[in-house]
């Protein structure tokens, strides 16, 4: 004997009903309000570090960046003995950044 397959009956469902709620007027606890200002934190701005006092060289130190430079040129180049006013110049507050050059292009200072 052949036997049909079962149906199965699917629920009823209900549909939720509707629950109307009453318009009341706000208290005046549920008033709306102006927000409250939060105020902005100050915040201290980074301390600077100062610049370093660096005293203008006198005409003594000049002279002194004269006499190293022209040795230099006289142990190193001889032809360029006559262009140390003109470096001197050009570095003119960086002179002993052009002498670390001078010692790694030359070699050690006589």
């Amino acid at each position: 004997p052949v036997t049909e397959p079962t149906k199965v009956e699917e629920p009823v469902v209900a549909e939720p009903t509707k629950v109307e709620e009453p318009v009341t007027e706000p208290t005046k606890a549920e008033e709306p309000t102006e927000p409250t200002k939060v105020e902005e934190p100050v915040v201290a701005e980074p301390a600077k570090a100062e610049e370093p006092v660096v005293a203008e060289p006198t005409q003594v130190e000049e002279s002194d960046y004269k006499t190293r430079l022209t040795n230099f040129y006289i142990k190193y180049n001889p032809d360029k003995v006559d262009s140390a006013d003109m470096m001197l110049d050009r570095f003119k507050g960086r002179e002993e950044v052009l002498f670390k050059s001078l010692v790694t292009k030359y070699g050690p200072e006589p």
